[in-house]
């Protein structure tokens, strides 16, 4: 064991202990792939401290988000009282998770996860006291008709969301729920079509290698679909990705989310 992952044990027994609330004797399935094996190792040692049974599964990484995992797994999902996923390309929005939460699976997401997160930065906010704020601000979101965005770098985003549900992710979770860490944040689905104007990122992109912005990428909103993107080379990575996906809903504006 390096001294890295020694560092790493204090966040892991977070997640084990505050996020997941494992019980003595429960069954914790820690889903990973061929990258991430050495973060599910401390998980699961997090875990055996609990007295609960550390389940490990390594499976080949998805070739891309929301692909489904094994059989096999997706059949463990369902039988596990809680359900850890440090993987390469996420599985939350798979059959699989949502089969898993109707079983009564607590889950935690984990996707793209490094051992610095296990560290420091998120994994050391007080989840319980935030709950409250994220609870709040997706409230707001429930009872609102429509919501604009804005930011300094000159985002300036409508739309409409009357009868869509605001969401609450804050770290904890109880049976049937799952949630992403260290990520704080509430979210809303818009009404489809009705997403207009300018978004501009300045901050990251943390999916397709892009990561932090060396300059912004500016994306052009109309009628729920981005129909212009302009920027620098790593924009150009994010219009070749889309591009090359050959299909007019991956420009969908799907979700707001304020973490």
């Amino acid at each position: 064991m390096t001294m890295k992952q020694i560092e790493t044990i204090r966040g892991a027994r977070t997640i084990v202990e505050t996020c997941a609330a494992v019980k003595a004797g429960e069954s914790v399935l820690i889903i990973t792939d061929t990258n991430l094996v050495e973060i599910a190792e401390v998980l699961a040692m997090a875990v055996k401290e609990r007295d609960a049974e550390p389940v490990l599964a390594v499976m080949i990484p998805r070739r891309g988000h929301s692909e489904e995992p094994p059989a096999c797994l997706a059949e463990a999902m369902k039988k596990a009282d809680v359900v850890l996923t440090p993987v390469s390309t996420s599985i939350t929005h798979t059959r699989a998770m949502k089969d898993a939460a109707a079983a009564g699976a607590r889950a935690i997401v984990m996707t793209a996860f490094t051992e610095d997160l296990l560290i420091r930065g998120g994994i050391q906010a007080d989840f319980r006291k935030q709950k409250s704020v994220c609870l709040e601000v997706a409230r707001r979101f429930k009872e609102a008709q429509a919501v604009k965005l804005t930011n300094p770098a000159g985002t300036s985003l409508t739309m409409r969301k009357e009868g869509r549900r605001g969401n609450a992710l804050y770290c904890l979770v109880e049976r049937g729920e799952f949630s992403t860490v260290p990520t704080i944040e509430a979210n809303f689905s818009p009404l489809e079509g009705t997403a207009e104007g300018t978004l501009v990122a300045d901050a990251s992109i943390p999916y397709l290698g892009i990561g932090v912005l060396r300059e912004p990428v500016k994306c052009r909103v109309e009628k729920g679909f981005i129909v212009g993107i302009e920027g620098g080379p790593q924009a150009g990575v994010l219009k070749n990705d889309l591009e090359a996906r050959k299909d007019p809903n991956c420009y969908n504006v799907a979700e707001l989310g304020w973490g």
